[in-house]
């Protein structure tokens, strides 16, 4: 397989069906978790439809844990939150003061550039939230990058935790 090329539907399927049965959760189960029908799953799971194009791809890969490999095997062009490396915290533990993280270059000029017309980008807890994230070959981006990686999440509606 060349890098970057997609599945057939059929070997997505697979991976999705695959990784629901690990959980264990049934299609009814998914569907429900994905507010869609229990058809859909099997549509999926059977390769009528292909997973990684779905417009549900993302709470797929949350709601059946599906491995950083096959994210980009699904969906090349996916970008991957690396592994946890700390532990699950306690309730006593989260709520201590974290320092802040360092924020990149490129997100700083995307808050200059884009803070008016993205207030978010201007809040504190969302910029700790996007420097928290090292998507791949985001090292050295530029301000359009972390503006359309922003875009992205909202898009997704992905968001920061509120800390209350």
């Amino acid at each position: 397989m060349a890098v970057n090329s997609w599945l057939s539907r059929e070997e997505a399927g697979e991976i999705i069906k695959r990784a629901r049965e690990a959980i264990p959760l049934t299609q009814d189960q998914v569907a429900e978790k994905l507010n869609v029908d229990k058809s859909y799953i099997s549509k999926l799971e059977g390769g009528l439809h292909h997973a990684g194009r779905s417009k549900y791809f993302p709470q797929l890969v949350e709601v059946l844990k599906i491995e950083p490999d096959d994210v980009r095997r699904l969906n090349p062009g996916a970008v991957v939150a690396g592994p946890m490396i700390d532990p699950p915290l306690g309730d006593a533990e989260r709520h201590q003061a974290k320092p802040p993280r360092q924020l990149p270059d490129g997100l700083i000029e995307a808050i200059q550039k884009y803070g008016s017309v993205a207030p978010d980008l201007q809040q504190g807890q969302w910029q700790q939230f996007l420097a928290g994230f090292r998507p791949r070959n985001m090292d050295e981006k530029d301000a359009d990058d972390w503006y359309d990686f922003y875009r992205n999440l909202v898009k997704f509606d992905i968001k920061p935790e509120d800390d209350n």
